[in-house]
């Protein structure tokens, strides 16, 4: 049996032990087992999704292996290549296919010269990828001498500092060997504002490794909130991570329930390290009383609960997404639930 047909079996498993926990332990006057079975079924294929983007990254890591193992000579038209006066070495020549990045702080060796031009092939197979779904926004190859590689083109020469580190990342240090000594593919643990300024992006990224060396970290990412928003026909539901932060709430809720929004993110300046969500996102520190009771309620795992905020009863749903430990929540108001 593949992995992963194992895994369709195992969730498909797991969605029908869900149901009986959720019927058993919520009650209400509404058709509480459809909201549920509709929740779950969001939930599932927002999951299938996520596993899907993590085997695109660890095939393209094995790709990159199998091509700085490969010592026949690679034909590279190397004109698109030049060393700016920033001191930064970069493709100058948008061909429709990659940017390449090697900051200034690098000292460019015929070695690394030779890695940027051997590892060129690699486009093919990234655009491959981004064309399989359009919740993608970008696909890398960082390795660890900070030289990138990126599809689509942007230009680096605006969008980059000369003297950027791409170590100081979280989307390259989480799966270097000292943070991901099982060199296995992972989600960026939060989101983040994308230094090549997509906003706020979830990355899923991979080490790539040649010869038992460490060489750099591929990686693809998603923009929130619309790879989410996608999976979802309401507008009454949240994403909420395991620890409390907010990860996206549609406009209504975000009006209705007082909570904060990733939203658009402006760049006044280089983004040169990690930025990511502050406290001011963790519903487990709202400073309303009943939201915090909200998070609470939803971290002890109760799927299904009333709610009342503002004078108006809520039924509370909650399903896993369980390749991030995120939960996808509905709160749907019991008096148009009744009308319906």
């Amino acid at each position: 049996m593949s992995e992963i047909r194992f895994i369709e079996i195992f969730f498909k498993s797991i969605f029908g032990i869900s149901l009986i926990l959720f019927i058993v332990g919520c009650s209400s006057e509404v058709n509480t087992e459809k909201h549920f079975k509709e929740l779950n079924k969001m939930a599932y294929d927002i999951n299938n999704d996520l596993i899907n983007y993590r085997y695109f990254v660890d095939s393209l890591s094995a790709d990159l292996e199998k091509l700085y193992g490969n010592n026949n000579k690679i034909e590279v038209d190397t004109v698109k290549y030049a060393f700016h006066k920033t001191g930064i070495f970069y493709k100058k020549i948008n061909d429709g296919r990659s940017a390449v990045f090697v900051s200034a702080r690098t000292k460019m060796t015929e070695e690394l010269i030779n890695d940027v031009y051997k590892t060129e092939p690699i486009e093919d197979k990234m655009i491959d990828i981004y064309k399989k779904s359009k919740s993608i926004v970008q696909i890398y190859y960082n390795d660890l001498h900070t030289y990138n590689r990126i599809y689509p083109y942007l230009d680096v020469l605006s969008q980059f500092s000369p003297v950027t580190d791409i170590s100081e990342y979280c989307f390259f240090y989480e799966a270097d060997p000292k943070h991901n000594p099982e060199r296995k593919s992972l989600w960026v643990s939060v989101p983040y504002i994308d230094p090549a300024g997509r906003g706020w992006v979830l990355s899923v990224i991979s080490p790539v490794y040649s010869a038992d060396q460490f060489k750099g970290v591929v990686g693809l990412d998603l923009m929130i909130p619309d790879f989410i928003e996608e999976g979802l026909p309401d507008d009454d539901c949240l994403v909420i991570s395991d620890e409390g932060y907010l990860i996206y709430a549609s406009d209504i809720l975000a009006v209705n329930f007082d909570f904060p929004q990733i939203g658009m993110y402006k760049y006044w300046d280089h983004v040169v390290n990690d930025k990511i969500p502050d406290d001011n996102f963790n519903l487990i520190k709202h400073r309303k009383q009943k939201i915090r009771d909200l998070a609470r309620k939803l971290s002890e795992e109760e799927n299904c609960f009333s709610y009342e905020f503002n004078f108006k009863e809520y039924l509370v749903i909650k399903s896993s997404i369980r390749e991030l430990n995120w939960y996808l929540v509905c709160l749907k108001e019991v008096n148009s639930l009744n009308e319906n």
